[in-house]
Protein backbone atom coordinates (compact mmCIF):
# COMPACT_ATOMS: atom_id res chain seq x y z
CA UNK A 1 0.00 0.00 0.00
CA UNK A 2 2.75 2.56 0.79
CA UNK A 3 4.24 1.86 -2.65
CA UNK A 4 0.91 2.63 -4.32
CA UNK A 5 0.55 5.87 -2.36
CA UNK A 6 4.07 6.94 -3.37
CA UNK A 7 3.30 6.16 -7.01
CA UNK A 8 0.06 8.16 -6.92
CA UNK A 9 1.82 11.15 -5.40
CA UNK A 10 4.61 10.98 -7.96
CA UNK A 11 2.13 10.69 -10.85
CA UNK A 12 -0.06 13.58 -9.69
CA UNK A 13 0.44 16.71 -11.78
CA UNK A 14 2.31 19.49 -10.03
CA UNK A 15 0.39 22.74 -9.72
CA UNK A 16 1.39 25.26 -12.39
CA UNK A 17 1.95 28.80 -11.24
CA UNK A 18 2.03 31.17 -14.18
CA UNK A 19 3.43 34.66 -14.11
CA UNK A 20 3.03 37.35 -16.73
CA UNK A 21 6.57 38.28 -17.76
CA UNK A 22 7.48 41.08 -20.18
CA UNK A 23 8.87 39.48 -23.33
CA UNK A 24 9.16 42.71 -25.32
CA UNK A 25 8.97 46.44 -24.70
CA UNK A 26 9.03 49.10 -27.41
CA UNK A 27 11.65 50.82 -25.22
CA UNK A 28 14.02 48.12 -26.49
CA UNK A 29 13.47 49.07 -30.14
CA UNK A 30 13.87 52.82 -29.99
CA UNK A 31 14.70 54.71 -26.77
CA UNK A 32 12.20 57.47 -26.01
CA UNK A 33 13.26 60.89 -27.29
CA UNK A 34 14.05 63.54 -24.68
CA UNK A 35 11.41 66.11 -23.73
CA UNK A 36 8.65 64.34 -25.69
CA UNK A 37 5.66 62.40 -24.33
CA UNK A 38 5.87 58.82 -25.60
CA UNK A 39 3.65 55.76 -25.74
CA UNK A 40 5.32 52.49 -24.71
CA UNK A 41 3.89 49.02 -25.31
CA UNK A 42 4.74 46.16 -22.95
CA UNK A 43 4.07 42.68 -24.33
CA UNK A 44 3.73 39.79 -21.88
CA UNK A 45 3.99 36.02 -22.25
CA UNK A 46 0.34 35.68 -21.17
CA UNK A 47 -2.92 37.58 -21.39
CA UNK A 48 -3.28 40.21 -18.68
CA UNK A 49 -6.15 42.07 -17.07
CA UNK A 50 -5.17 45.60 -18.15
CA UNK A 51 -7.81 47.44 -16.04
CA UNK A 52 -6.41 45.77 -12.89
CA UNK A 53 -2.75 46.38 -13.74
CA UNK A 54 -0.56 49.32 -12.67
CA UNK A 55 2.62 50.85 -14.08
CA UNK A 56 4.80 53.41 -12.32
CA UNK A 57 7.68 55.57 -13.51
CA UNK A 58 10.70 55.49 -11.23
CA UNK A 59 12.98 58.52 -11.59
CA UNK A 60 16.63 58.92 -10.58
CA UNK A 61 15.65 60.28 -7.16
CA UNK A 62 13.54 57.20 -6.39
CA UNK A 63 10.13 58.85 -6.77
CA UNK A 64 7.27 56.78 -8.18
CA UNK A 65 4.68 58.31 -10.49
CA UNK A 66 1.67 56.23 -11.52
CA UNK A 67 1.33 56.23 -15.30
CA UNK A 68 -1.81 56.12 -17.38
CA UNK A 69 -2.46 53.01 -19.39
CA UNK A 70 -4.43 53.02 -22.61
CA UNK A 71 -6.20 50.54 -24.85
CA UNK A 72 -4.02 47.89 -26.45
CA UNK A 73 -4.22 45.86 -29.64
CA UNK A 74 -3.96 42.47 -27.91
CA UNK A 75 -4.80 40.84 -24.55
CA UNK A 76 -1.11 40.25 -23.82
CA UNK A 77 -0.17 43.93 -24.15
CA UNK A 78 -0.23 46.96 -21.90
CA UNK A 79 0.10 50.44 -23.43
CA UNK A 80 1.66 53.05 -21.15
CA UNK A 81 1.86 56.81 -21.63
CA UNK A 82 5.26 58.23 -20.60
CA UNK A 83 5.37 61.93 -19.79
CA UNK A 84 7.95 64.25 -21.28
CA UNK A 85 11.26 63.25 -19.65
CA UNK A 86 14.70 64.81 -19.64
CA UNK A 87 17.88 62.89 -20.29
CA UNK A 88 18.74 60.35 -17.61
CA UNK A 89 18.10 56.89 -16.20
CA UNK A 90 14.56 55.75 -15.40
CA UNK A 91 12.63 52.63 -14.60
CA UNK A 92 9.16 51.26 -15.17
CA UNK A 93 7.76 49.28 -12.26
CA UNK A 94 4.73 47.20 -13.09
CA UNK A 95 2.24 45.06 -11.25
CA UNK A 96 -0.01 43.11 -13.56
CA UNK A 97 -2.74 40.58 -13.09
CA UNK A 98 -2.50 37.68 -15.53
CA UNK A 99 -5.77 36.35 -16.92
CA UNK A 100 -5.19 33.16 -14.90
CA UNK A 101 -5.36 35.17 -11.65
CA UNK A 102 -1.68 35.50 -10.70
CA UNK A 103 -0.09 38.87 -9.92
CA UNK A 104 3.42 39.68 -11.12
CA UNK A 105 5.57 42.62 -10.02
CA UNK A 106 8.78 43.53 -11.81
CA UNK A 107 10.51 46.38 -13.55
CA UNK A 108 12.44 47.55 -16.58
CA UNK A 109 15.25 50.07 -16.80
CA UNK A 110 15.71 52.51 -19.64
CA UNK A 111 17.68 55.64 -20.53
CA UNK A 112 16.82 58.81 -22.27
CA UNK A 113 19.84 60.23 -24.06
CA UNK A 114 20.73 63.88 -24.61
CA UNK A 115 19.62 65.38 -27.90
CA UNK A 116 22.41 65.03 -30.49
Amino acid sequence: MPLLAAFCLAAAPAPAFAHAVVIHATLQDVPPPPDTPTTVTLRFNAAIEAPLSKVYLLDASGRLLELRTGPSQAPDQLVVELPSLGAGAYGLKYKVLAADGHFTENGLRFRIREKP
